[in-house]
């Protein structure tokens, strides 16, 4: 219950205070002495209207501009609470129980509502028609609604109507779209073929480059024993008449060595004869002869290998290349992403 109410410079209040008694309170005076001033000054904290406080403001709180230079309030003291509407030039704010509250457009906060705890029903203004009496049936049927809590039940159903209505739509407008990106997605369906089509080229091109290495390599031995002449990849005539010549050094060496062998026995018997004087010079040369083939076997050996890992690594890499192709040729034709043409999987737009 509101005990008491202090107006300050609200039209021709410049400093009053009235105390009001428990139970029912009646202001009683004659015409233009401030009663509908006091209702008007009460509304003005409760509602926070009007908003232009122009038409409220006394003529004395004005400066000889025409600019307010007073402050306009009302306070209103309850049994354990205090609260204030004030307006000064520079503010514009709502005090309540000592903390300050911004009365920002048509807002009023919600510790002024809870001070208050009054409707529009419980304020009537002096030109207000009789309560109810002059309201139509059907407005008096919503207010006796809002009075037994009708008004909730219609909220929440209007409500629940609204957002059946909203999830409809949604529901509606996913289906559309789970419908659209199915369909785009099976323009899509290429994309796990491809990935592992791209899987097994890059294992091939992973061997590829192995081979490749072993390749260079290995025409690097081969240069070594072809340094005066330059040598035609992959024209391998010359490395045949090579091999054969090596297979007919091969059969030299070993009757060479069977010679030899018989030679050095020769030469023993030479040498324990020291009685005798002998010219081994041909001999000689035919010693020296078997060494330099003898030596000269091990080049000859590794030759052979390198030659034949030569012709496995070509082999290698034509059955990569094959192996390429064809995965190039699993590939689309057309771009899936920008519709133009491809060429060994890759995007060739046309200028």
């Amino acid at each position: 219950m509101i005990k008491s109410l202090t107006i300050k410079n609200i039209q021709s209040h410049k400093d009053s205070r009235l105390e009001f008694s428990p139970g029912i309170n009646a202001l009683v005076g004659t015409s233009n002495n401030g009663k509908s001033a006091i209702l008007r000054s009460l509304y003005w904290a409760v509602n926070n209207r009007p908003l232009g406080t122009e038409i409220l403001l006394s003529n004395w709180a004005y400066d000889s501009k025409g600019k307010q230079k007073d402050e306009m309030s009302v306070t209103v003291e309850k049994e354990n609470s205090t609260l204030t509407r004030r307006k000064t030039k520079t503010e514009n704010e709502y005090i309540v129980n000592g903390e300050v509250l911004e009365a920002v457009k048509t807002d009023v906060p919600e510790q002024v509502k809870s001070f208050f705890a009054l409707s529009e029903t419980n304020m009537q203004k002096q030109q207000d028609a009789p309560f109810l009496l002059s309201l139509s049936s059907g407005k008096i049927a919503e207010y006796f609604n809002r009075i037994v809590r009708l008004d909730i039940i219609d909220r929440v159903l209007s409500n629940a109507e609204s957002s059946r209505r909203k999830m409809k739509n949604q529901l509606e407008t996913s289906e559309e779209n789970e419908k659209k990106f199915e369909k785009e997605l099976e323009g899509y369906s290429w994309i796990d073929d491809a990935g592992k089509l791209i899987e097994r080229y890059k294992v091939a091109d992973s061997k590829s480059n192995e081979i490749y290495s072993e390749k260079l390599r290995l025409e690097e031995s081969v240069k070594k024993f072809h340094v005066a002449d330059e040598l035609k990849f992959p024209d391998f005539k010359r490395e045949t008449k090579l091999i054969s010549d090596i297979e007919g050094i091969d059969e030299a060496n070993h009757e060479l060595n069977i010679e030899m062998g018989q030679l050095e026995g020769s030469i023993l018997k030479f040498k324990e004869s020291s009685e005798k004087s002998f010219d081994f010079s041909k001999e000689k040369k035919m010693i020296e002869a078997i060494e330099k083939i003898s030596l000269d076997r091990s080049e000859i050996e590794k030759l052979e290998e390198d030659i034949k890992k030569f012709k496995e690594s070509e082999n290698k890499i034509k059955g990569c290349e094959q192996n390429i192709e064809y995965l190039k040729k699993q590939l689309p034709s057309v771009c899936p992403l920008c519709g133009a043409k491809m060429k060994d999987g890759i995007c060739v737009k046309e200028n």
